[in-house]
């Protein structure tokens, strides 16, 4: 509800509640050798021994969470009599059921699952060598089962639903009558982020072995004890219809901290983040310790500064003639947009029979000063290998090397358009654009190989698109 409590201030309050049921599959199969399933089983009593309690039912895959009560407030404060300064500000609880998205890759026949992974010593064990043909590979699965149903994704059957607070002030002012400026605060932190497990990984680095080894290592063991924070300042300036001119402006400083990137479904994002290095960000380095500090990292595609502006130009010469030279040389319009922002967080890897392994940065310099003439962006020198077990060639602990420490290359675009409107009837328009990207052409960097036992590691083998240019027409009736 709102209150106007005076004349220059509005108080908003409000509570609500949401009900999140668990789910269940049906499959439509009459084969029961081909009829799809989730099979999950309750929540081990020790991860570390992987020591999973009683199968669920099908059609009952995690509990309902039927407690979230979500309260927020917000505010309106009209500093002076003009009404030209207004402070606004707002905290609020928010809660959202877990994405669809985040369960349908479960779903697989009872004895043969959509993905099995090994390592290198059950590899071995199994003779699996290169080639292998899925059907090849199938069988194999089929026979370790030994008739027990595949546990290939299994939940954390008590999961909570996603919940942030959020949190909002800024100052807005007045300028005249055409401009505008604010600043503001933003802040997000998050619980109850689904956080993923590859059961391939869960292993003992030096020998191999499997705690468990009945719950199939090619699968995911999701919980939701992902945890984000997000801290932003952001400024505003607006001019509008300054003898024809519109300009905006907006920077946004930000920091941010998760275990897997802050998002819903990270297991659809292994190729998102990292600058694009497409490391990924749905694998820590222990199964067994997903929380680890060292895996606590900034939010997938997070840029520390970014600035953004538009200016839209509308040329007044001849703009109200009638006749053949209004047509021609009136109704003109320039515009343009500019992009710049900083490089986005590295994390950099060492490949290895763990995935996600990472080498440890051992204080030197990371970046070359002249890469923009060698292309070659990181020093080597700046990374140790961590060890690797010779049985598993698995590191033998995780990497001390966090993406907080190292940011890509940054970029910077300029786009331009000139537009010329015709009258065709009554309100009937039309717009010829000549529309040019990268104006400047600048360059606009990769980021670079980040595996550390790669030969062209550190180097930038690729750019973005470079200028480009098209035609366009607009018709408005």
């Amino acid at each position: 509800d709102d209150w106007r409590v005076n004349d220059k201030f509005v108080l908003n309050v409000g509570l609500r509640y949401d009900y999140y049921p668990g789910f269940g599959y049906k499959s439509l199969s009459t084969d029961p050798a081909d009829a799809a399933e989730v099979n999950n089983l309750n929540n081990p009593s020790d991860i570390r021994k992987k020591d999973f309690g009683a199968p669920r039912d099908l059609h009952d895959v995690i509990d309902a969470d039927g407690m979230n009560l979500a309260p927020r407030a917000g505010f309106a404060w009209t500093v002076d009599q003009a009404g030209r300064t207004v402070v606004r500000g707002g905290v609020g609880v928010f809660t959202t059921g877990h994405l669809m998205a985040l369960f349908q890759n479960a779903v697989a026949r009872p004895f043969s699952p959509v993905r099995q992974g090994w390592n290198r010593v059950e590899a071995l064990a199994r003779g699996v060598n290169w080639p292998q043909y899925p059907e090849d590979s199938n069988a194999i699965v089929i026979a370790d089962s030994k008739g027990q149903k595949n546990l290939y994704y299994l939940f954390q059957t008590d999961m909570k639903s996603p919940e942030t607070v959020q949190a909002t002030i800024d100052v807005q002012r007045q300028i005249g009558r055409l401009a505008m400026v604010s600043a503001g605060y933003v802040h997000t932190s998050g619980k109850n982020l689904p956080i993923l497990g590859n059961l391939a990984d869960a292993y003992d680095r030096v020998t191999g072995a499997r705690p468990n080894p009945a719950i199939n290592p090619g699968g995911w063991y999701v919980t939701s004890d992902q945890n984000m924070v997000y801290n932003a300042f952001e400024g505003n300036a607006r001019l509008n219809r300054f003898h024809g001119l519109d300009l905006a402006l907006h920077y946004t400083l930000s920091k941010g901290w998760s275990q897997q990137g802050g998002n819903l479904v990270s297991n659809f994002n292994s190729s998102i983040g990292d600058g694009g290095s497409g490391s990924g960000y749905n694998n820590t380095q222990d199964f067994f310790n997903p929380g680890l500090d060292l895996d606590y990292s900034p939010l997938i595609g997070e840029a520390r500064h970014r600035l953004t502006g538009t200016a839209v130009y509308e040329i007044p010469w001849l703009a109200d003639r009638q006749g053949v030279l209004g047509g021609v040389l009136g109704g003109w319009q320039v515009s343009s947009v500019l992009n710049f922002r900083t490089g986005e967080p590295l994390r950099i890897t060492q490949a290895s029979g763990i995935r996600n392994s990472r080498p440890d940065y051992n204080g030197g310099n990371q970046i070359f000063d002249d890469w923009r003439d060698t292309l070659q962006y990181l020093d080597r020198s700046a990374y140790t290998l961590v060890p690797t077990s010779p049985i598993t060639r698995a590191t033998i602990r995780p990497g001390n090397q966090n993406s907080s420490q190292l940011q890509g290359p940054g970029r910077r675009r300029v786009d331009l358009t000139i537009a010329k409107s015709f009258t065709l009837r009554g309100q009937t328009r039309l717009q010829v654009r000549f529309e040019s990207f990268n104006v400047f052409n600048w360059r606009q960097y990769n980021s670079p190989n980040t595996t550390v036992t790669a030969p062209t590691f550190g180097q930038i083998t690729s750019v973005a698109s470079t200028r480009t240019g098209q035609i366009g027409l607009r018709l408005t009736f």
